[in-house]
């Protein structure tokens, strides 16, 4: 018996038999423990859900809702899930662990997020060596702030 249990009469929490080879053993595990620290970081219209490891974890089932209705339910190994092109809404995810040969663990308390459906507005510069911010013998002069996107969804604030 594991945990230094001697007799079947002391409650570990829970219990599950396996094979050895020759004779089945009970194995006694405690409670899995839910991950925490569950982020969601909101970029645009992208979405980094991440969360503290969980010693033996195999995977993790992560749960997104959306509006209160299902809109992810996967399972990973890794410890971060990326959503791109994520719809205006609130949303709430949930992640569970998963110990090998043992069912899944509790959901993490929920975390929320939430997107605007309020788009920036695109604005297109073009450097020139022709002089056309003059007026009145002076020049003008023209102040750019904000986020700049490149082609790749690379992003960068501009305060120029």
């Amino acid at each position: 018996m594991l945990w230094g249990c001697n007799t079947e009469t002391q409650d570990p929490v829970s219990s599950k038999s396996a094979s050895t080879g020759s004779a089945p053993v009970k194995v006694l595990y405690k409670t899995i423990s839910s991950p925490t620290n569950v982020k969601a970081s909101v970029m645009g219209t992208t979405v980094a859900v991440s969360w503290g490891s969980v010693t033996f974890a195999v995977d993790y089932h992560v749960v997104v809702h959306a509006n209160g209705n299902p809109y992810v339910d996967t399972i990973l190994y890794a410890q971060q899930f990326v959503l791109t092109k994520v719809p205006a809404g609130s949303y709430t995810v949930t992640v569970a662990t998963i110990l090998p040969g043992l069912s899944e663990g509790t959901a993490s308390a929920p975390a929320s997020f939430s997107l605007s459906s309020v788009a920036a507005p695109t604005v297109t510069a073009m450097a020139s060596h022709f002089p056309f911010w003059f007026r009145n013998n002076e020049w003008v002069t023209v102040t750019f702030s904000g986020l700049v996107v490149n082609s790749q969804g690379e992003q960068a604030h501009v305060d120029t």
